[in-house]
């Protein structure tokens, strides 16, 4: 698996250097092996390339043989250097199989382009502090927060009671300090990450980066309430889907009634659809996802439906219905995914301070892109507070609600 230290190596100067009197071995031969062999790799004589498409074992690419990858297996590894010639959405995967081979020195011919090592510095490169509290489990949750205090002791509650003991927990904040938070992850036995920069993709690319041995990742927001056995349920779902349904899952979302795609099928679970379109009209379905973000009565509707949380909630769980998946971009406050995707995203884009929904682009493009479905079990209810022009309406509504918000299992 690559990390910051791999991709600062990765240069022209250390694989010369590193393949001084060593056999060179090319992995991959298409598209991008053409274009570094016409450029940083031209004065290069490989071995031979190895590549994973069995069609292709046999013939020759550029003069040179093409083998299957169990041919490394007859090389005396020590004396070897591979060259990955792929693109970026496959470098994890061809960095796992070499592992496997134990292939201890590799580089990538992607990374050498200059633009290329600059824009992935960029995804990794700042300033933050870090308070390690790993346990390295496979799993990880983060918690995006530091901007809503008034939610915090109703949130991390939820958080804090049904979390499983083999999770590793990390508060990420961006752009910000809060001793508050710093001393909840203390007491909780969490990690805590603070990046200088508000660039909420870095913070959470460092995290994960940090977290180096978590598989899966749980994703939430500061303003996401939880319910019952939320971690167990969720990842039992994920597996489900990726072991049954016919498309690839890229990731996973509980079902989240303020959310600007989940909020129909929880209107048709809950038997809504007609009591909100009398209530809203055409407006609202001319608007459609958009209404989430902008009309404080639709939220509002909606919250009064959810509510009491838990007992929702165990209804959802009860009434078992079939997941769905989601036809436009979509809102990440909740989801589940593989280091795998992040890895082959490279992780997040990352963009201006300030700016926001980079990571949630790149994640919805990527799925697109690499036909990955981003599903959502219809069982699993979850809370997603407000959208940000909401927020003040929501915070009134909350205070005098709160009963209805706090852990009732």
């Amino acid at each position: 698996m690559f990390d910051k230290d791999w991709i600062e190596q990765n240069t022209i100067p250390k694989f010369l250097a590193a393949a001084e009197g060593k056999k060179v071995v090319f992995w991959g031969a298409g598209i991008e092996a053409n274009r570094a062999m016409e450029n940083e790799l031209a004065d290069i004589s490989p071995g031979y390339f190895c590549d994973s498409n069995e069609a292709k074992w046999g013939a020759k690419f550029h003069g040179f043989d093409i083998k299957p990858p169990e041919a490394l297996l007859e090389e005396n590894r020590d004396a070897l250097v591979v060259v990955i010639c792929c693109r970026f959405f496959l470098l994890s995967e061809i960095i796992e199989q070499l592992e496997e081979l134990s292939v201890p020195c590799y580089f990538s011919s992607c990374l050498f382009v200059p633009e290329n090592t600059e824009l992935f510095h960029l995804r990794f490169k700042g300033e933050y502090c870090f308070d390690d509290r790993r346990k390295h489990h496979k799993k990880l949750l983060y918690v995006l927060a530091g901007y809503k205090p008034f939610l915090w002791d109703a949130v991390f509650a939820r958080i804090a009671a049904v979390i499983p003991d083999d999770l590793d927990t990390c508060l990420v904040l961006s752009g910000v300090q809060n001793d508050y938070l710093r001393k909840l992850a203390e007491k909780q036995g969490w990690s805590y990450v603070s990046t200088k920069e508000n660039k909420l993709s870095l913070a959470q690319n460092i995290a994960i980066m940090l977290h180096n041995k978590a598989e899966m990742i749980f994703k939430l927001d500061e303003d996401i309430f939880i319910g019952k056995d939320y971690f167990t349920r969720m990842e039992a779902s994920y597996k489900k889907i990726e072991s049954t349904e016919m498309c690839r899952i890229g990731c996973l979302s509980p079902l989240l009634p303020v959310n600007v795609y989940s909020y129909i099928p929880f209107l048709q679970k809950m038997g809504l659809e007609e009591q909100y379109m009398k209530q809203f009209g055409a407006e609202a379905k001319e608007m459609g996802g958009w209404a989430l973000h902008w009309k404080d009565d639709v939220v509002k509707f909606l919250w009064e439906h959810s509510l009491p949380f838990d007992k929702t909630a165990e209804q959802f769980w009860a009434d078992k219905t079939d997941p769905v998946t989601c036809p436009y971009r979509f809102s990440i406050g909740a989801i589940l995914f593989h280091r795998r995707m992040w890895e082959q995203m490279f992780g997040f884009d990352v963009g201006l301070e300030g700016e926001m929904g980079n990571d949630e682009v790149h994640i919805c493009n990527h799925c697109m892109e690499q036909f990955l479905a981003i599903y959502i079990d219809t069982n699993i209810l979850a809370g997603h507070f407000a959208y940000g022009a909401q927020t003040e309406l929501m915070r009134d509504y909350f205070e005098k609600n709160k009963i209805q918000f706090t852990i009732g299992f």
